[in-house]
Parts: structure tokens; sequence; C-alpha cells
């Protein structure tokens, strides 16, 4: 093999491994971001679950299970993703040709599956957070408060509509 086509091997190479690079960042950046959000509104959820007294509160449950699946998938790319950089690692103990070729080959196949496992649980992870949002939106339209029928239609009346005054009572004191 002449130099000219060693340094163009070089090179080749060296192309492939930034894309590889470039891409696996972005893919870790998706899952970052996908982990985020589903953790968050599966905290969010639980916690105005447990602050607030609603008459149904089942109806948030919905929601709250399809965020911690999404969570959960999530958990799962990222074992993928990792199973992914595992299968790439080169195996420097063998030295027959024919064997390196048969261990590429399979290890390209395991690459490619591992990775659009981990792809698919991610768009998954983003599916079920779109979907969990839309239950919580629809179902905090139909929260209605625990208590007397009465007391809650009189603090609905009580509300005054906000005319830009702001009224200060009581005494303040900086000593």
């Amino acid at each position: 093999m002449a130099d000219h086509e060693l340094e163009e091997k070089k090179l080749q190479w060296m192309y492939s491994q930034t894309i590889y690079q470039q891409v696996n960042m972005q893919g870790q950046g998706a899952l970052r971001a996908a982990l985020l959000i589903n953790g968050g509104a599966s905290v969010a959820m639980l916690a105005f679950i447990g602050s607030t007294n609603v008459l149904n509160p089942e109806m948030l449950l919905m929601p709250l299970r399809l965020f911690v699946i999404a969570t959960f998938c999530c958990g799962l790319a990222s074992a993928s993703a990792y199973l992914t950089g595992l299968v790439q690692q080169p195996d420097f103990e063998e030295k027959d040709a024919a064997k390196i070729a048969q261990k590429e080959s399979t290890k390209k196949k395991r690459f490619w599956v591992l990775n659009v496992v981990t792809i698919i649980l991610i768009i998954i992870s983003y599916v079920l957070f779109a979907c969990g949002s839309y239950k919580a939106y629809n179902s905090f339209h139909e929260i209605r408060p625990q208590g007397n029928p009465k007391q809650n239609a009189q603090l609905q009346t009580e509300k005054q509509p906000f005319t830009g005054e702001l009224k200060l009572s009581g005494h303040i004191s900086f000593d």
C-alpha cells in the first residue's frame, strides 16, 4: 500500500470518528433532554397531586404514569447507548484476519441494532411526554376542589377582578 493510500485511509478513519463523536454527542443531548423533561414532569405531577385537594385524583394518575414510563424508557435508552459503545470496543488479541473480519461484521450489526433501539426508546419517551402533557392539560380542566360546594361557590363569587390598585393594610416596622 502506497503512502498516499495510507494517508487517505487515515483521513477517512479520522473523518468517520469525528462524525461518530458528533452524532454521539447529539444523541446524548437528546437523551438528557428527554430524561430531564420526563423526570421533571413526574416530580411536578407528584407535587401537584400531593398539595391539592381534588375530588378525583385518579384522573391525574394517568399523566403521572405516562411520565414515569417515559423516564423509564430514558433509563433503558441510556443502558442501550452504553451497550452500543461497549460493542464498539476493538479486540486487540485476535490475530487471524478472517476472524477479525467476522467479528467486525457482527459488531457492526450489533451496533446498529442497539443504536436503533436507543433511538426508538428516546422517541417513545418524547411521545409519552406529549401524551402525558395532553392528558394532564385535559385533567386540569376537570379538577374540582374538595369541600362544601356552597363554600366553593362563595369563594368563586368573592374573587374580585384586579383593578390595577394595590391596597396595603397593616403596619410595617423596620426596628
